[in-house]
């Protein structure tokens, strides 16, 4: 995937140091989250759909594709099931502490990993389905779409892969702990290492197909889910694609440094955390395109309908923030 020219379409501010960031652009909204537990939900132009918060430090989240259901890992030791409004609709006691967090496209698994080094994997019913001692703590999971294959970082420099009902597909020795991985449709995945400069690609069978250096400290990865490419963020503010085959198909510098990044499924729209806890909706448009925002106001003085050239989450007449937002792309 060629991406074309990257462009913010909003951004909105938090004071809160917020940590994590997980899309569902499908169901046309993100939620990002603090580390001490307010969790907040924005529409497609950044508005509050619902908030919320739990008790203890939060150590991971994840959403559907459709965005109906929202995982929050507390690490104390408790996974928790949100629904699309914001509700409880189940939690789960892994009575040991949770390091990281892992969901599969739909919702339907649920993975976590302690400290105590076991995997748990949860079923939409917040049932647990198996349990797996993987021998240390795990310090990272990643799960891919379909929930088939899951791929674990054990403290001591080794990854794993775990199939469906929890066993131990191979073992491999890594050199240092990895930063992110990314499991692809075909069961393989993609990482990188704690030096930060390369990106690894590792088939299915555990074997290291190709080993790319990047420029700048890579920060974060994420995939294009139609076809199998690699998003990649790096601390030069760079955002670039890499083909399944470790070449660059694209790169693009932009004006703000990546703590986190998610994109649509189809690759062309992208939410981004940053370092200064912005939230940004970024979208790749033709360089002969420009963005407008249509405002209709619906506050209290009625001011109608307006078009202006840069998006406000509030009336630009009247300050009112009951408005609708409509975004229209258009051709120079």
């Amino acid at each position: 995937m060629k991406m074309s020219k990257l462009n913010a379409i909003w951004m909105r501010k938090f004071e809160d140091g917020l940590q994590y960031v997980a899309t569902s652009l499908k169901a046309g909204h993100c939620i990002v989250s603090s580390k001490d537990g307010k969790i907040i939900c924005l529409d497609r132009i950044g508005k509050t759909i619902w908030e919320t918060e739990l008790e203890g430090e939060i150590a991971g989240i994840t959403t559907s594709s459709d965005g109906r259901l929202t995982f929050i890992a507390i690490r104390s030791g408790k996974i928790c099931c949100l629904d699309k409004n914001g509700y409880e609709t189940w939690e789960y006691e892994t009575e040991e502490p949770i390091i990281s967090l892992a969901s599969s496209e739909s919702g339907s698994i649920t993975n976590t990993g302690s400290e105590n080094g076991n995997l748990f994997s949860i079923n939409k019913e917040g049932e647990l389905r198996w349990k797996k001692n993987m021998g240390a703590a795990i310090q990272k999971v990643a799960i891919s779409q379909d929930g088939k294959m899951s791929i674990a970082q054990i403290e001591g420099n080794q990854i794993k892969a775990i199939d469906d009902v929890g066993e131990i597909l191979w073992t491999k020795s890594i050199d240092h702990p990895l930063i992110d991985i990314v499991v692809d449709p075909d069961g393989s995945y993609i990482s990188m290492d704690d030096e930060a400069t390369s990106i690894m690609y590792v088939n299915s069978k555990g074997e290291m197909d190709w080993e790319k250096k990047i420029q700048g400290k890579v920060i974060a990865l994420n995939l294009v889910k139609n076809e199998s490419d690699l998003l990649v963020a790096t601390s030069d503010k760079m955002i670039m694609t890499i083909d399944k085959h470790g070449e660059i198909l694209s790169s693009q510098e932009v004006d703000f440094k990546v703590k986190k990044i998610t994109m649509s499924k189809e690759g062309d729209s992208f939410i981004v955390l940053t370092d200064e806890s912005d939230v940004l909706f970024i979208e790749s448009l033709e360089d002969d395109c420009e963005v407008f925002y249509e405002i209709l106001c619906r506050g209290t003085e009625k001011c109608g309908t307006f078009v202006s050239a840069v998006y406000t989450g509030s009336c630009p007449r009247c300050g009112s923030d009951r408005n609708v937002v409509r975004i229209i792309k258009e051709k120079l």
